[in-house]
């Protein structure tokens, strides 16, 4: 998602079997799909590179992908403190929202000019790290297995290691979220204080949600937090509400983006 691919249906190479296709082919010059190989070195002789086989597999898939994926948006309300200002934002997003070390990472390595490419152990030795916990209360509709809402909880202010709301999953994921379904999966890693060494080691102790909406809150308005969004910085907020996003004129209308695959993912 977040590298796009722009490419008009001129420049797709004829289909194969066809005379006049393949003479118009060949007048016109090379093929824009064409892939790049070492200088001097015919095409039998010269072994692809890889920039030209992720070219070339991503022509492939974007042309022959079939099914169509309507992936849900949500959208994340943000409140915020400046001086004696309130401010209030409203930023939508398709993948994940996390909060805790992952995003505390993300502005320490922005604030200190280091590399992004850099693990969260790597980052952890820069003597100026020092993480602590934000300290959260967290609301939430919850979803049962047929995607019908239960009465709204609430969980008091503690501190949080981690917290990942994911709409479509990666491999660390604990549960594996459906991107077509107007709800999203919560993982929620509690800090314990007598574990200080294991702060920022996720050992599978945390808590999974399978909720709708969920609200985030600090018990100071002035230790604000920050979140990602996408693999994105904003913040900070000193509350942050995360629902699907609608449209204004009908709040039942969720918004998605058709995302093209090969398989249907939704076999529900």
């Amino acid at each position: 998602m977040a590298t796009s691919f722009y490419r008009t249906t001129d420049a797709y190479e004829p289909l194969a079997g066809s005379e006049n296709a393949a003479k118009k082919s060949a007048s016109a010059g090379p093929s824009v799909n064409e892939v790049p190989r070492s200088p001097g070195l015919s095409e039998r002789d010269s072994p692809l590179s890889p920039g030209g086989v992720l070219r070339q597999e991503l022509d492939c898939y974007f042309r022959e992908a079939t099914w169509k994926l309507r992936m849900k948006i949500f959208q994340c309300e943000c409140w915020s403190v400046f001086g004696d200002d309130l401010h209030y934002f409203t930023i939508p997003f398709c993948l994940r929202a996390e909060l805790g070390i992952n995003a505390y990472v993300k502005a320490f390595a922005e604030t200190n000019d280091l590399p992004g490419t850099l693990t969260l152990a790597e980052v952890q030795q820069h003597k100026a790290f020092k993480f602590s916990a934000p300290v959260l209360s967290m609301k939430y509709v919850q979803m049962n297995v047929l995607g019908v809402a239960r009465p709204g909880q609430t969980v008091e202010h503690k501190p949080y290691v981690s917290l990942v709301i994911s709409n479509v999953g990666q491999s660390s994921d604990r549960i594996v979220p459906n991107p077509t379904r107007p709800w999203l999966e919560l993982y929620a890693l509690d800090s314990d204080p007598k574990k200080k060494k294991s702060l920022l080691k996720d050992e599978g102790q945390g808590h999974c949600y399978h909720a709708s909406v969920l609200e985030f809150e600090t018990e100071d308005k002035k230790k604000q937090f920050d979140v990602l969004l996408d693999g994105e910085l904003y913040g900070p907020f000193y509350r942050i509400r995360i629902s699907a996003c609608t449209l204004p004129e009908d709040q039942n209308e969720i918004q998605d983006l058709p995302v093209m695959t090969y398989l249907p993912l939704d076999l529900v």
